[in-house]
């Protein structure tokens, strides 16, 4: 160990960065990892985009509180513009909750927060990165809420933070709205966060209930409906949650074309983002249903823009379908999800190509 890395966080010093597996084959024929959407902007929309980009005055810093992009959210959920937070993603601000609700409890040595698992890896990086220990919470075997072994961790673990991933991300599944309710409404001392960034592919909003429960975080991303090289999310919360976050906010943490282009797609092509969210999921019930006449496999249902299957050996159709240029996700030496790709849904044809590989790999 060298002189620098002896001063690396205790809680960092054992674990990974965030890595996607990549299989040896680069060239991609059908990009099915990363639960982007599969639909570029049209070619007129993008020649719009460039024009109104142009105009940008790239010498000057960006809007700090983005006054423009609050008000079109704002109006979108029917919320008060200071309910609102921007991250550049969602991530930076899983990151920031962490760093300023950090304050250890009682009798406790560190802060603590607490998710179901498995869910977005994420949480577990953004709060070792900001000093505070996570635990986990285990998901029953078809990946639902065990309400009993939530309720023991929360009670030995008094945690800060508990997120919920809803729909969740790997698995797809849309947790009990009625048991995670129960929980802003049992723990008003802990902050609940809702991550809703696959939202637009099924189930429903908490939105509502925010102006009740002061506790109650919202997560929101752009990245599911087309906007992913953007890198903007956003949370909804109490102005007093969002005045926390503004502590902890890097200056001009959104770039000046990266806000530019997300008001004007949010002004003007709403309603063709929302068209394809749908689309997507329309695809995704096509996808499963075809899925679940396969052999050797077990494919379970989403609310989300993916699907998780369970395969006998997954490294090897994981290899397989690579080769084919057709790239999925796989979770190497997960104590879960070792045994499970996970496929984003696609195009019909990415689609297409998928199944027919996938059912010439496993005979």
């Amino acid at each position: 160990m060298s002189e620098l890395s002896a001063l690396v966080s205790e809680l960092l010093r054992d674990v990974d960065a965030y890595t996607v597996p990549s299989p040896a084959d680069r060239d991609a024929r059908a990009k099915l990892d990363a639960n982007e959407s599969p639909f570029p902007l049209p070619p007129e929309i993008r020649a719009e985009l460039a024009r109104h980009l142009a105009a940008a005055e790239i010498h000057r810093y960006p809007d700090p509180a983005h006054h423009d992009l609050r008000a079109l959210v704002a109006g979108e959920l029917e919320i008060a513009p200071g309910r609102l937070a921007f991250g550049h993603g969602s991530n930076e601000l899983v990151v920031q909750l962490c760093q300023a609700y950090s304050r250890p409890r009682d009798g406790a040595a560190r802060a603590a927060v607490l998710y179901p698992a498995p869910s977005f890896v994420y949480y577990r990086s953004a709060a070792l990165a900001a000093g505070v220990e996570p635990f986990e919470v285990d998901l029953t075997p078809d990946f639902q809420l065990d309400i009993d072994m939530l309720a023991r961790g929360i009670a030995n673990h008094r945690p800060n933070i508990i997120f919920f991933a809803r729909p969740n991300n790997p698995t797809g599944t849309l947790w009990s709205r009625d048991a995670i309710e129960q929980t802003i409404t049992d723990h008003p001392d802990t902050m609940i966060v809702v991550d809703e960034a696959y939202i637009e592919f099924g189930g429903d909003s908490f939105v509502d209930l925010l102006p009740a429960l002061p506790n109650l975080v919202l997560l929101r991303t752009f990245s599911k409906v087309g906007l992913a090289g953007l890198r903007i999310g956003y949370l909804a919360a109490s102005p007093d949650i969002v005045g926390e976050i503004g502590k902890v906010c890097p200056p001009y943490n959104i770039g000046i074309l990266n806000q530019l282009a997300a008001e004007y797609l949010l002004a003007n092509h709403r309603d063709l983002l929302l068209l394809r969210a749908t689309a997507v999921a329309a695809e995704r019930d096509r996808l499963f249903d075809s899925l679940s006449e396969m052999a050797h496999l077990t494919v379970y249902e989403s609310a989300a823009n993916m699907l998780l299957i369970c395969l006998a050996d997954a490294e090897h159709v994981w290899r397989e379908l690579g080769t084919r240029g057709i790239r999925v996700r796989r979770f190497p030496g997960h104590k879960r999800l070792d045994p499970y790709i996970r496929v984003t849904v696609g195009t019909p044809e990415e689609n297409a190509l998928f199944l027919d590989a996938l059912q010439e790999i496993l005979g």
